[in-house]
């Protein structure tokens, strides 16, 4: 994770076969989540091989 100014970028997060199903990204996505919308975001960037999607923090 890179965290600047104006944005936080995470790059290449890829989940090992065994850790699947135990909400392991969904963990660290939170605590992105989190991190944004105390640095006054409103929204959040993931992007996947096929989309990106968006989420709006309220």
């Amino acid at each position: 994770m890179w965290r600047e100014n104006t944005s936080i970028i995470t790059y290449s997060v890829y989940t090992y076969p065994q850790y699947r199903v135990q909400r392991r990204f969904g963990v660290l996505l939170e605590h992105i989540c989190k991190l944004a919308k105390e640095d006054g975001h409103s929204r959040v960037y993931v992007a996947t091989e096929e989309d990106v999607l968006v989420l709006n923090l309220k």
